[in-house]
């Protein structure tokens, strides 16, 4: 029987071959080698120690020579990230990359390297990890290793194109927001970037299951703070050659023209044709937030989405299609359809089981969760405690559970 040994990358030179491994792995999925190299050059909490690799336990006897992809039977990456649960900021680790060559498939590896990557975490002082699936097969892998499932649920509108252009909106100033604007402006607190982080950092605060975003919550916002905006944010809107950021405010007032209103929302929308339909324009909000003191998300949102829906258009030279369907999480939305009889046609609520998560240290996202009573040193009291974790990101407030996409890894 094959024997395996565990460790991390040991330096920068074993980037490369990491790399070839991964696009080896996915290449039936058709995942260029760009989407690897941009999440590592663009994360500004990379670490080598979270790159985790499986190598045969006989190619440790030629420890001396350089790692190649040869080398590497299986790998997964854990993605330094924190979540705000109740207030509280906790570490949590992103599960990604998970990746075993079809040679070595069918080995075990893959649940020996996820529970490598737990201890990883352990060590690390990493108290809960976090991972997302789009198959339903693979959902049904990790429950049997633990994981819990938390459902993200989105809502399609669908909502007649002429209508959706003719809502009133003379109450709203919307700029598109230049994406490359956050690696390249030098004066970040000068740009909507920066207001757009501020109201993210405060939303974040009052919800459970988004990721914090900010180095130092606690701290004003800069271009160091925000670094995470500048590089991981930009570079994946950046990439999606159909994603438009967009910031709206209050309408200017006469009286004070030139005085700058305060953020009310801001969203980043991918827009295509809906693959499903081919009838439909999809406007996909994979961010957006609206100020708390706010009248009615919906009517801001459909501004929003509107504004994207043009924007494509005078890009593409298309003819607009009769329909927009806008595609939102229901953690990012409190919907009122019944406000909104005339523009809302039909409401499809999807649900994405993918989302799941894994408590490592017990202590911690107990207080975390403010319930220090329960115990923690068995099974049973993990298993209490990751019932509580799901409870609460699931709760009566449709906005507990805002898992962002932009975050997705």
């Amino acid at each position: 029987m094959t024997e395996f040994a565990f460790r991390s990358l040991a330096s920068d030179a074993e980037i490369s071959p990491w790399l070839d491994h991964v696009v080896e792995c996915f290449a039936d999925k058709g995942t260029p080698r760009s989407y690897f190299e941009r999440h590592w050059a663009m994360d500004p909490f990379r670490s080598l120690k979270g790159i985790r690799i499986a190598t045969e336990q006989s190619t440790l006897s030629a420890a001396a020579l350089p790692l190649t992809n040869g080398v590497i039977a299986s790998s997964v990456r854990i993605y330094d990230r924190r979540v705000s649960l109740h207030g509280r900021v906790l570490g949590v680790g992103g599960i990604g990359e998970v990746s075993t060559k079809k040679a070595f498939r069918g080995k075990g590896l893959a649940s020996a390297l996820m529970n490598d990557a737990l201890e990883y975490m352990k060590r690390e002082g990493i108290p809960l990890a976090a991972l997302h699936t789009s198959n339903p097969l693979t959902v049904a892998f990790y429950a049997k290793l633990g994981w819990i499932s938390v459902p993200l649920y989105f809502y399609e509108l669908s909502i007649d194109r002429q209508l959706l252009a003719s809502a009133p909106k003379t109450q709203f100033d919307i700029c598109a927001v230049p994406i490359a604007n956050p690696t390249s402006n030098q004066s970040f607190d000068a740009t909507e970037w920066h207001d757009i982080a501020q109201l993210h950092a405060h939303a974040v605060s009052t919800f459970s299951g988004s990721f914090v975003r900010l180095k130092h919550p606690e701290a004003s916002i800069d271009a160091d703070n925000a670094e995470y905006w500048r590089t991981w944010i930009a570079a994946e809107a950046l990439e999606r050659h159909t994603t438009y950021v967009l910031a709206l405010y209050p309408a200017t007032s006469a009286h004070q023209p030139n005085e700058k209103q305060p953020l009310l929302a801001y969203g980043i929308f991918h827009v295509r044709i809906h693959p499903k339909t081919q009838t439909a324009l999809l406007v996909h909000a994979r961010d957006f937030i609206v100020r708390s003191d706010a009248s009615t998300d919906v009517s801001v949102l459909l501004a929003l989405a509107n504004e994207a829906a043009s924007l494509w258009y005078g890009s593409h030279h298309q003819e607009p299609l009769p329909t927009v369907i806008v595609k939102v999480q229901q953690g990012l939305l409190q919907t009122n359809a019944a406000s909104f009889p005339s523009l809302v046609q039909n409401l499809e609520s999807i649900v994405d089981p993918g989302y799941m998560y894994k408590v490592v240290d017990g202590c911690a996202v107990a207080n975390a969760l403010r319930r220090p009573d329960l115990a923690v040193d068995s099974l049973e009291g993990v298993a209490m405690i990751e019932q509580q974790l799901a409870a609460l990101m699931t709760s009566g407030n449709p906005q507990q559970h805002i898992f962002l996409e932009m975050d997705a890894y």
